[in-house]
């Protein structure tokens, strides 16, 4: 079910519920709509308006989502009051799919809901109009099959997929949008799936959306965490990595900074020996959603321009890892140099060995 927010608004006499109080002011539009439990406003410009301006009078037709299996006992009437917009949610899947018209949209079961009288709105607006941005629907093309022996040995669980969700988290919960990357995009997008002789998986994230409070959560972390912080490679102004290590899984799982550089954008890599490498995609800053192993996940909107980049136009054909240099093999690496000696210690830097 979706995550509500165990309390109705009301209005009170509290001293201590003042801004309660302000807040049902606020939306008190929304009791005046005369419709039962079950609604969720995904209105953009009425959230927009409504965080923005506080009071202020929905669109016609407001627009809202139900479950789908609720539409059949609907009054008529409502129709013509509300853009309705159907979801559904299965208990196998970490998110709604939201039916747009011609398209659908993916939103987390993780959004937290306020109910005010019988509707419901996010309680965190900015970061729901953030989810909405990122919403639309991309499959994947399961273009290359693999035999029962190497679906059988597969160096990652399919189950580590719950490591891979839980560090999306932790990136969500600092307010950055990490999108699968790396040889993870390219096992969604051809396989759909893991790639089965992978070692480690991929995120990117604009480095915008980076702050240092994050690596020292990460590096703080409780020794009894299911997650360590391994290793922090660059900077922040250049070529940030960081690599998170699940106890649970025994495996990797590497957060690329993405910088642009005019109309590209590159992350990049640091060797032991203080080498800089940079990788230029196609500008990632377009956003859509997909399904991974029935979890949420976001990816570049131009996901084939970015792996023709990384991995040329057969990026449908299989390369083993094994075979794979980090450094030397991606179609759009380029060595740029190495840092200062002096800077090893805050360049390259590792915390567990």
């Amino acid at each position: 079910m979706l995550t509500l927010v165990n309390r109705r608004l009301r209005i009170s006499n509290d001293s201590n519920l003042r801004g309660e109080r302000k807040l049902v002011k606020c939306h008190r539009i929304l009791y005046d709509l005369n419709v039962t439990s079950g609604f969720y406003v995904i209105d953009i410009d009425f959230l927009t308006e409504l965080h923005t301006n506080c009071a202020t009078q929905p669109k016609s037709p407001l627009i809202m989502m139900l479950d789908k299996n609720l539409g059949h006992t609907l009054d008529k009437e409502l129709f013509n009051r509300f853009q309705i917009l159907p979801y559904e949610n299965s208990s196998k899947k970490d998110y709604v799919q939201v039916q747009d018209g011609n398209v659908f949209r993916l939103l987390p079961k993780s959004i937290s809901y306020l109910q005010i009288g019988a509707i419901h709105i996010p309680a965190n607006i900015p970061q729901f109009l953030q989810f909405w941005k990122r919403s639309r629907r991309v499959d994947c093309k399961n273009v290359l099959a693999r035999d029962e022996e190497e679906l059988e040995n597969r160096t990652i669980p399919l189950n580590g997929i719950k490591a891979i969700a839980s560090v999306r988290d932790i990136f969500l919960s600092f307010g950055a949008f990490p999108f699968i990357h790396g040889g993870s995009l390219l096992g969604w997008y051809r396989e759909c799936s893991l790639i089965p002789h992978t070692y480690d998986a991929d995120f990117g994230v604009r480095i915008d959306e980076m702050s240092p409070s994050i690596q020292y959560y990460l590096r703080t972390l409780p020794k009894a965490a299911d997650f360590a912080l391994y290793r922090a490679l660059g900077m922040l102004s250049d070529g940030y990595e960081l690599t998170i290590y699940s106890w649970d899984f025994f495996f990797s799982i590497d957060i690329f900074g993405i910088y642009d550089e005019g109309d590209k954008s590159w992350c990049g890599g640091t060797s032991e020996t203080l080498q800089k490498f940079r990788y230029y995609y196609p500008k990632i800053d377009d956003f859509c959603s997909a399904d991974l192993l029935d979890h949420h996940f976001f990816i570049p909107c131009n996901v084939e321009g970015v792996l023709e980049a990384e991995y040329g136009k057969e990026w449908a054909k299989d390369f083993h890892t094994k075979a794979y240099g980090w450094s030397s093999s991606a179609k759009n690496v380029k060595h740029v140099g190495q840092w200062p000696a002096e800077l090893k210690k805050d360049v390259y830097q590792i915390f567990l060995e």
